[in-house]
């Protein structure tokens, strides 16, 4: 089967990857001046992507993987960015879901910022905004789909815990 036309796209987080670079680059007095500003900006290049390679593999990327792959590093979330990724595209499923069973899912205030918090502190981005919600949410779901006495599911903070309240 001819494979020229295929890309292969491969993502992860390397969240300890800052701590594993090799901090053996000798600096300050005693280091060699190179020639010219070109020869400089080349071996620049060279050595900052010899030094990136280092780290993927350090890590524990294969080597014969980095040759063959372009890497693109993108920049951690912060903390809005990750509000803004749960208030758009992780909390509205879930509330579409509940409504589709007659219930009304309500976000007490503090929520979405412990949730994004949390995330941040874990360094689990954005997918761990989704596993920090789907345990309660479940729960509730399992109790409260279905029995037509509950109306409301109210998701709140209990002693830095998520908890779901059922209402009528």
């Amino acid at each position: 089967m001819p494979m020229g036309g295929i890309t292969f796209i491969g993502c992860g987080a390397f969240s300890g990857l800052a701590a594993a670079a090799d901090s053996s680059r000798a600096i300050g007095f005693g280091t060699r001046q190179e020639d010219g500003p070109s020869a400089r900006t080349v071996r620049r290049e060279s050595r900052v992507e010899a030094d990136r390679m280092k780290r993927y593999v350090s890590y524990g990327m294969m080597p014969e993987l980095m040759g063959r792959c372009q890497l693109i590093e993108f920049q951690s979330l912060d903390k809005e960015e990750l509000r803004a990724i749960l208030e758009h595209n992780v909390l509205p499923p879930y509330k579409d879901q509940f409504s589709k069973e007659g219930l009304t899912l309500e976000v007490e205030d503090g929520v979405v910022e412990w949730v994004a918090e949390n995330a941040l502190r874990l360094k689990t981005g954005a997918r761990g905004l989704n596993a920090s919600l789907s345990a309660a949410l479940q729960d509730a779901a399992f109790n409260c789909f279905g029995d037509k006495r509950f109306k409301v599911v109210r998701l709140a903070l209990d002693h830095d815990s998520l908890q779901t309240v059922a209402a009528a």
